[in-house]
């Protein structure tokens, strides 16, 4: 019996580790003042893209913050960006094969004011 608990103390603090390590791998700050929703779209979104440089962005946008969950500049799919608004409602969709530049009729370049990156992969 005391053999069996010296192995399972000197495995204990490995586990523990590995443990600690996994489970921070899957979590995600977000910033004060971000909405919690937010948090699982970047979750989707770290999934689903593969590319180094993606990039999750708040932008005042038409009075409010928005979103955008962005590819990235070294990504080779021809995917857009998604705009989302502060309750993570999809306004639309940015660039890609449709290069697509408006969200709710208005041109996103020209009228979005860039506030802070939220997520960055790299």
């Amino acid at each position: 019996m005391k053999k069996y608990l010296s192995g399972l103390n000197s495995i204990l603090p490995i586990l523990t580790f590995a443990i600690i390590c996994i489970l921070s791998c899957n979590s995600i700050d977000i910033p004060d003042g971000a909405p919690d929703c937010l948090k699982e779209k970047i979750k989707e979104f770290k999934k689903s893209m593969p590319c180094e440089g993606a990039t999750a962005d708040e932008y005042v946008f038409q009075n409010m913050n928005v979103y955008v969950m962005d590819v990235g500049p070294g990504c080779c799919c021809d995917r857009g960006s998604v705009v989302y608004d502060q309750n993570c409602n999809l306004l639309g969709s940015l660039g890609g094969f449709t290069g697509n530049l408006e969200i709710n009729g208005v041109k996103f370049s020209e009228n979005a004011e860039y506030v802070r990156t939220i997520w960055e992969k790299k």
